[in-house]
């Protein structure tokens, strides 16, 4: 009898310091996503500057400037979870790349200082979410392993928590 109200006193200790501990690790991980995010959000907010520079130049790519355009779309979108909108800045990282490689091969592109500047503004970008997606990472690998490892991953369930997508390490 004495086991029963030990174990009955015992859960919501349980319960309140597993919860705790996942709520914390799931703050870390948003906190570290909103910081990718907000660089996101600024190369985006270039792309309606990138299209025009390059448009006509590079006519026969318009069916990646329209996915481009798209995506963007896309990416503003409320409705994305974190991992989608992962997967969708991956996509526009690539595009961005093709096209920019493409539009430095044109001279009257890549020498216009609004490109210039536009390929200044995406490099920095990209070298702040170099540091940002490796803490994000190391956020998402203690949060992933609580979600996963039990006694945690009861706790997970009830909180209704789920492992989340790494971000992808930058190419060399």
């Amino acid at each position: 009898m004495i086991w029963v109200v030990l174990l009955a006193a015992l859960i919501p200790i349980l319960h309140y310091f597993f919860s705790g501990m996942l709520k914390e690790k799931h703050t870390q991980v948003k906190t570290a996503f909103l910081q990718i995010e907000e660089q996101f959000k600024r190369r985006n907010n270039l792309i309606p500057d990138f299209i025009p520079l390059i448009k006509l130049p590079l006519e026969s790519k318009a069916q990646q400037i329209s996915e481009l355009m798209r995506l963007r779309t896309k990416a503003i979108s409320p409705m994305l979870s974190d991992d989608e909108k992962i997967d969708v800045a991956i996509r526009i990282t690539q595009l961005i790349g093709e096209l920019v490689a493409e539009a430095q091969n044109i001279p009257e592109v890549a020498e216009k200082p609004k490109f210039q500047m536009l390929l200044s503004i995406l490099k920095d970008i990209d070298e702040k979410l170099k540091p940002l997606g490796h803490s994000y990472n190391e956020c998402v690998q203690g949060y992933n392993q609580a979600v996963i490892s039990f006694p945690t991953n009861l706790f997970a369930a009830l909180l209704n928590l789920q492992e989340r997508k790494n971000f992808p390490e930058p190419s060399a």
